[in-house]
């Protein structure tokens, strides 16, 4: 008898565990698995972390918001720089209450949104998969696990760009659709869905795209609230637009017009996906994943609207497909992969994590055998600037400053654009009045600077970003490139080229605008279209353009750049100044006397 108490214990010790221990057991090895590729994402953007050159644009514009300047890129010109009004205002507020370097504010900030935007993506298919009733099958996050394995996700998780506040914007709208479980919202959700084009002007495919899955089940039975939910999500994006025609006379950030967002550029469009989706052999997980989307898993006893989770799923992939459709039709962009990394990131969501089971496993495994390789192996075949003018950019930054994590703008000082800055805020430092035209230039050319100009030092540079931010807010920086610059920005486009850096005016428009009335130059020539530019300048549109962003801001001018911003946002500037004489005046003629 004396036996018996042990062969108890040893018989407990064996026993099955309770069904409270497998459920909890179930939700530890579920939560593991659905967290592996935010922590991969975590990891790698962290370890890949930096800030590009037109990540500085944004810092900069954020040091003139505190200096009191404004949303501005240059003291006393405003013109809209910045192409995410939502980002530069989170990374202003996030300065302001945060004791680090607002370069370490705007990589954590970058990085804490992606991540959450991914976690919040497989959260919210998590929801939609629990809701079919198919509770004993696995899920795995194998879109989450797609997008985490990409080397461009990792690149732009940081770099001060806004592909992190894009991540969790749309994470944060799936996962607010997932939970909803009727047709009611409240009022903060079609305001969420509402935020697109404050993140970036072409989100608001994927703003439009959710919103009809709000509003199209109640049109019938309650048109009054849909119509409610409209105006709710509208009303941001109008504000915000509203402002930007009275503040800056333009309908659209300068960085779209000095893209020529709206023209198209389909062949350089096609190199731009190819050059994005080749490297990784993206098209293989793709069509794994549209296998497994296409291929029924609803339960048979649904606790969610069927219907309602197909809308949601196909407006994700419909959104995410034009959205590629509209970057394919204008070019694309000169960074590898930045552009498309949002709509793919949309299509994604429906199968950010999915329930695998019987035959689905096949797929499930050619998915994370794929992330495998492509996060151990696949590379880009160019370094820096491939042949196709589409760069590696955070490869060639980090090779261009000599620095594995080029992050502050110290990273970058020994490099030309840091050093240039440092001699701009020299020379402001010093009082020295310079127009400076070719700092890289040897010797620099160098120009007096007319009287009247606001700063002590202009300098013109073909990259503004780190020169801009090291130079200080008091130097006035010329966009040669036009992304921050309302004259070069609206130049005429001669031949299509790498996108972003096709436009530029010659120096005799920069002697004309910045030099002495009286400054004139030894080449005949250069003497000739010099005094051409000046007389395009006195043009009337050009008048009426600088008289927008350089007059004092009171309420008459606030109403008269809404009725002129249709006009200058259409204005575009021949690049001979012989034409912009013929065009602008005759224009100007014609409208005094039709």
């Amino acid at each position: 008898m004396s036996g018996l108490p042990v062969e108890s214990a040893l018989l407990e010790g064996i026993a099955p565990p309770s069904r409270t221990e497998v459920r909890g057991n179930h939700r530890l090895l579920r939560a593991v698995l659905l967290s592996i590729p935010v922590l991969l994402l975590a990891t790698l953007g962290w370890q890949q972390r930096w800030t590009s050159d037109d990540g500085f644009i944004n810092l900069r514009i954020v040091r003139q918001i505190e200096a009191g300047n404004g949303p501005v890129f240059n003291r006393g010109e405003r013109v809209d720089a910045a192409t995410s009004p939502l980002w530069v205002g989170l990374v202003t507020v996030a300065d302001r209450i945060s004791p680090l370097r607002i370069e370490h504010d705007a990589c954590v900030l970058g990085l804490l949104l992606t991540i959450a935007g991914l976690a919040c993506a497989i959260l919210g298919s998590r929801r939609l998969a629990v809701g079919t009733g198919r509770g004993q099958v696995v899920l795995l996050p194998l879109g989450a696990l797609v997008y985490a394995a990409l080397p461009p996700a990792w690149d732009f998780a940081t770099s001060g760009l806004e592909n992190g506040l894009a991540a969790a914007w749309l994470g944060a709208v799936w996962l607010a659709l997932a939970r909803r479980e009727d047709t009611s919202w409240p009022l903060w959700l079609p305001i969420l869905l509402g935020l697109g084009p404050l993140v970036r002007p072409d989100c608001a495919i994927e703003s439009a795209a959710f919103l009809l899955v709000l509003v199209l089940p109640s049109v019938r039975r309650a048109p009054w609230r849909s119509l409610g939910a409209l105006v709710a999500a509208l009303a941001l994006p109008l504000l915000v637009e509203f402002l930007r025609m009275g503040y800056y006379a333009s309908l659209v950030p300068n960085t779209a017009i000095a893209k020529e967002a709206s023209l198209p550029y389909w062949a350089q469009g096609w190199r731009y996906l190819v050059d994005f989706a080749a490297p990784y052999w993206l098209p293989f997980p793709l069509l794994l994943l549209l296998a497994l989307f296409l291929v029924p898993s609803l339960g048979d006893r649904p606790r969610l609207d069927a219907t309602r989770l197909r809308l949601l799923s196909w407006a994700a992939v419909a959104a995410a497909l034009l959205h590629t459709l509209f970057i394919t039709r204008v070019g694309g962009d000169f960074m590898h992969g930045r552009m498309l990394l949002i709509p793919l990131f949309c299509g994604l969501l429906p199968v950010s994590a999915v329930p695998v089971h019987g035959k689905r496993w096949i797929v499930g495994a050619g998915v994370i055998a794929w992330a495998a390789l492509c996060a151990a192996m696949l590379r880009l075949p160019y370094a820096g600037i491939g042949d196709e003018g589409i760069a590696d950019e955070r490869g060639f930054y980090a090779g261009f400053a000599g620095r594995a994590n080029p992050l502050t703008s110290d990273d970058y000082l020994d490099c030309g654009w840091g050093k240039a800055g440092t001699i701009f805020s020299g020379l402001d430092h010093d009082g020295r009045r310079s127009l400076v035209l070719n700092i890289f230039e040897h010797p620099a050319k160098l120009a007096p600077l007319r009287a009247d100009a606001r700063a002590t030092v202009y300098a013109a540079m073909p990259s503004i970003g780190v020169a801009g931010f090291v130079a200080g807010t008091n130097v006035y920086i010329i966009d040669q490139a036009g992304l921050a610059d309302p004259v070069v920005g609206r130049a005429e486009i001669s031949a299509r080229g790498r996108p972003g850096h096709e436009k530029r005016l010659d120096d005799v428009w920069t002697l004309a605008r910045y030099a002495p009335e009286d400054f004139t130059v030894s080449d005949e020539e250069i003497e000739r279209r010099l005094r051409l530019a000046r007389e395009a300048l006195d043009c009337p549109p050009l008048q009426e353009l600088q008289a927008a962003i350089s007059a004092p801001m009171t309420l008459t001018r606030f109403i008269e750049n809404l009725r002129a911003a249709p006009k200058l946002t259409a204005l575009r500037i021949p690049n001979d100044p012989r034409a912009a004489v013929a065009s602008l005046c005759a224009v100007a003629a014609h409208t005094e006397n039709p």
